[in-house]
């Protein structure tokens, strides 16, 4: 479940590095950049991807990974909770450099804009992933889910656990592909309980 335990795929082929340096490539043609998409499409996975080839890149780089708030704290204690790690990871890059917000949208939008007007100052980038586009940033790319996608990116997971495990997996992937929109993460931690019980 750890994102970048299975390479990021932008279809159901291994990906190559092009793909992954086109979009190296086009982060630095806007200072804001964001990659897009539902919960457990691969964002966290298809930024660990890019990590290699960002180092490669940029001198200096800072990420932050921003949490959902928890049902019972206060929104505004969360929101200056997140602004604060956000704020202490981009005071420490340097010109250049690039600050990665893993969870862009658990900030407020007058967050996000003096995020930016120090990213100007300083000349600095921002990758960020969200749930849905944010106003100023360029979305690089969406990530989506297909059935046959998470289909193969299970199988390679479950690879060498007994066969009647593996069954009940597969069934139980198959269960939810027909009856929702899957967060493959989710799915994963419930087969993990299935399996393990």
């Amino acid at each position: 479940m750890r994102p970048g335990a299975i390479s990021y795929r932008f279809s159901s082929r291994p990906v190559s590095t092009g793909p992954l340096q086109e979009l190296v490539d086009r982060i630095p043609e806007n200072r804001f950049s964001a990659i897009v998409g539902n919960h457990g499409t691969g964002k966290s996975t298809l930024i660990r991807s890019l990590a290699p080839l960002l180092s490669n890149r940029f001198d200096t780089i800072g990420e932050v990974l921003l949490c959902a708030r928890e049902p019972k704290t206060n929104r505004w204690c969360h929101h200056n909770q997140t602004r604060d790690q956000v704020t202490r990871e981009q005071s420490r890059i340097k010109s250049g450099g690039l600050l990665i917000i893993d969870g862009l949208e658990q900030l407020s939008f007058p967050a996000i804009l003096v995020i930016g007007i120090r990213a100007k100052r300083r000349g600095q980038q921002v990758l960020a992933t969200s749930h849905h586009p944010i106003l100023g940033f360029k979305t690089l790319h969406r990530t989506t889910l297909s059935a046959e996608l998470v289909q193969e990116l299970t199988e390679q997971l479950i690879d060498g656990i007994p066969s009647d495990q593996k069954r009940l997996v597969m069934n139980e992937v198959q269960r939810r592909m027909a009856s929702e929109t899957v967060n493959l993460r989710d799915l994963w931690f419930d087969c993990y309980d299935l399996v393990c019980r």
